[in-house]
């Protein structure tokens, strides 16, 4: 009787953890995600103005080194974000190859979804109203994941 009111008592914490929103990431600005890459050897670039008819874009950075780029967006609110998402999403799952392996989640305010298939690494992720996408070599993958990492994504 004990040991079942322990394990009640754990998953109720567990109930309180998850619905507290502790689960949740932080977004991080524009300014922190330069600031990441520029630290790291990467050019950043400001790209607003490729996206200047869709209103919902509100900042688009790239950030470049000689191998590959990251980007990031920030959009107007979460479901734009959200789309975003899922659009990129399928882009990299209308790519598949016949070797592929794909990893997702979401949990809380966050979503991720990563494709290593026909020699690319492609990951996207949202948190909250913002995006980060990348499209790599597979040879670039540690790499990225590692940066990936870094920013919190």
């Amino acid at each position: 009787m004990k040991k079942r009111g322990i394990l009640l008592a754990v998953v109720c914490l567990l109930v309180l953890f998850v619905t507290t929103g502790c689960m949740n990431k932080k977004a991080i600005t524009t300014s922190e995600f330069k600031s990441t890459m520029e630290s790291k050897g990467f050019t950043t670039i400001d790209v607003l103005e490729q996206f200047s008819e869709y209103k919902y874009v509100r900042e688009a950075t790239v950030a470049k080194n000689d191998d590959f780029q990251i980007e990031f967006y920030v959009l107007s609110d979460t479901e734009r974000a959200d789309y975003m998402f899922n659009t990129n999403k399928t882009i990299f799952q209308n790519s598949k190859g016949s070797s592929t392996f794909e990893t997702k989640s979401k949990i809380g305010n966050y979503e991720t979804y990563s494709l290593t298939s026909s020699g690319y690494y492609m990951y996207v992720s949202r948190v909250n109203n913002t995006v980060i996408y990348l499209k790599v070599n597979e040879s670039k993958k540690d790499t990225v994941i590692k940066i990936i990492k870094d920013l919190g994504y």
